[in-house]
């Protein structure tokens, strides 16, 4: 967990250490939260729509048990992964649709490396 001189939280990287239970959805209100990495846990149930709030740059949640869709205010949010960056606003950026899978748990933008 990072934060930023003013003592926000910027940062919480939380990868592969067998994190259980859900994605809290409080974390959508965390004003200064850029970076949100709880890759390869065991979280279960559904990514928070909450998580629209949050000035999200970058978010990776594969290699977890979350189901269902993406929520669509979240799909529409700009900058979080690169989304938005060519005009378009996509699910895929965010995280894979139901049923579909990539080693990185989301499509990838063309700014960026398989």
């Amino acid at each position: 967990i990072t934060c930023n001189g003013a003592g926000h939280v910027v940062n919480i990287t939380l990868s592969g250490i067998n994190l259980l239970g859900e994605v809290p959805p409080e974390l959508g209100f965390m004003q200064h939260l850029e970076i949100l990495d709880l890759s390869d846990n065991m979280l279960t149930g559904y990514l928070p729509s909450d998580l629209r709030f949050a000035p999200l740059e970058y978010l990776d949640v594969s290699g977890n048990a979350i189901r269902g869709f993406v929520p669509p205010m979240l799909c529409l949010t700009s900058g979080i992964n690169g989304n938005g960056a060519d005009g378009t606003s996509t699910c895929d950026v965010i995280a894979c649709s139901e049923g579909h899978w990539s080693p990185i748990g989301r499509a990838t933008t063309p700014e960026e490396p398989v």
